[in-house]
């Protein structure tokens, strides 16, 4: 295999790994509907598998309550009150977070994809990937870095 196919095939990978493609739809397991069951109340690991998915899903993907329920062949109105339960549980939750620990939530997210991009580059041998990649790195560095300078100032300021 040349370089150049094997840099598109790394590509592509790495475009299927940060995408979930309509074409994935296709062959979407539908490990959360139970070939015996006809309608009624889901077992509890069920459920919990079920909202799980809705919730990556909906807030990861931005896929509509519509686009899960095809996806995931459950009946719409099941995949709403699922969003409208999550909804509630992230509006609760939300009054009880501190500033503190959204922020480290927030920078956890971003080291996590500065790790991803990491070994993105890492595994790229083709020079102008490896410069968009880096260019990726660089931009989360620096919200790194505008987070640690604010953080500097409150002190200084706290200081004075």
């Amino acid at each position: 295999m040349s370089e150049t196919q094997s840099s598109k095939r790394k590509l592509s990978e790495l475009t299927q790994a940060l995408n979930f493609s309509d074409q994935n739809l296709a062959n979407y397991p539908s490990e959360f509907k139970s070939k015996n069951k006809k309608g009624g109340p889901y077992s509890k690991k069920d459920r919990d598998s079920r909202i799980d998915e809705v919730c990556r899903l909906h807030f990861e993907y931005g896929y509509s309550a519509k686009k899960i329920s095809e996806l995931m062949k459950i009946n719409r109105n099941t995949i709403n009150s699922d969003i409208k339960q999550l909804y509630l549980t992230f509006e609760s939750n939300w009054e009880k977070t501190t500033s503190v620990s959204l922020l480290q939530s927030h920078i956890e997210s971003v080291l996590a994809q500065k790790r991803r991009l990491r070994e993105a580059l890492d595994n790229t041998e083709k020079f102008s990937e490896k410069l968009a990649i880096e260019k990726m790195i660089l931009q989360v560095e620096s919200k790194i870095n505008q987070f640690q300078l604010r953080r500097g100032k409150r002190r200084v300021c706290k200081a004075l």
